[in-house]
């Protein structure tokens, strides 16, 4: 079976994930727009980690910087991330659950 991610997304562009085993915060930032091709850039910088392995079995280190790519479903509740801005680079679905604490 597969391994769960969540990310919860705060207003102040910090966020908190989970993946696996690791737990880890961040600065984020999403493009205010899509490309021309429907992605949104996300870029994001590990702030601070728990030292332990996410669900690709790495640990991520604090101050690594990363560009995705975000791809939402028409109905804004699901998204896939993506490491290009093509669709077969794509991993998910993640389901958008609003309201959760962190």
């Amino acid at each position: 079976l597969g391994c769960t991610e969540s990310y919860a997304f705060l207003r102040d562009g910090t966020s908190h994930v989970t993946s696996a085993d690791e737990i880890s915060e961040s600065q984020f930032e999403i493009s205010a727009k899509p490309s021309a091709k429907g992605f949104y850039r996300w870029t994001d910088k590990v702030v601070h980690n728990n030292g332990k392995q996410d669900c690709s079995g790495r640990v991520t280190a604090p101050g690594q910087s990363v560009t995705q790519y975000v791809l939402f479903h028409r109905s804004r509740n699901v998204f896939f991330v993506c490491r290009q801005q093509r669709r077969d680079t794509c991993f998910g679905p993640f389901i958008r659950q609003r309201g959760m604490s962190v």
